[in-house]
């Protein structure tokens, strides 16, 4: 595990229907998980998979921790903002809707309290700050919905195998992509 950045967007998501017959967890991996990696100002980007708790409303979520000091550029970055338009032309689930939020979800995050690091076991996530001291995750608040409106003011994330494991009251995650560092 390693400790990430304090400032992080949540990304929860459902592709299209046919999403996974056309191969989606592969292009995560294959082209979606190294080019969000490379963007100047985004520390760590991670793809995830609902596989279990709670029902979520939503079947994916990303986590993208920011650079603090070039977190600004990440949204004028006009290489991200066309393989975005890209993404959703080729994954959402209403591509031409006006209201991007039928296709994807954003939060911006700041961390309140708890360790901030990644561990590819698994992940829990939960909307309960008071949770997070038991299952030893950190707690988020949601400073900024930049795409839908976030109905929790709080989020907490826990990694690894003992959050995944038991998703009691939330949401377990499997890892798709992530970097190799």
């Amino acid at each position: 595990m390693r400790p990430l950045s304090d400032i992080m967007v949540f990304l929860p998501y459902t592709p299209r229907a046919d999403a996974e017959a056309q191969g989606y967890d592969e292009w995560l991996r294959r082209v979606d998980n190294p080019f969000f990696n490379s963007i100047p100002g985004i520390a760590h980007y991670s793809n995830w998979k609902v596989t279990g708790g709670a029902p979520a409303g939503f079947t994916h979520f990303d986590f993208m921790y920011l650079d603090p000091a070039l977190a600004g550029q990440v949204w004028t970055n006009e290489t991200l903002l066309d393989f975005a338009a890209g993404w959703t032309e080729q994954w959402g689930r209403e591509p031409q809707a006006a209201d991007l939020s039928v296709n994807y979800h954003s939060y911006r995050l700041a961390k309140v309290s708890g360790p901030s690091l990644f561990d590819p076991r698994g992940v829990r996530l939960t909307s309960s700050a008071a949770a997070a001291p038991t299952i030893g995750g950190a707690v988020w608040k949601v400073t900024e919905a930049m795409v839908g409106t976030s109905p929790l003011p709080f989020h907490e994330f826990a990694f690894g195998p003992v959050a995944a494991e038991g998703a009691k009251g939330g949401i377990a995650g499997t890892l798709i992509a992530a970097p190799k560092d």
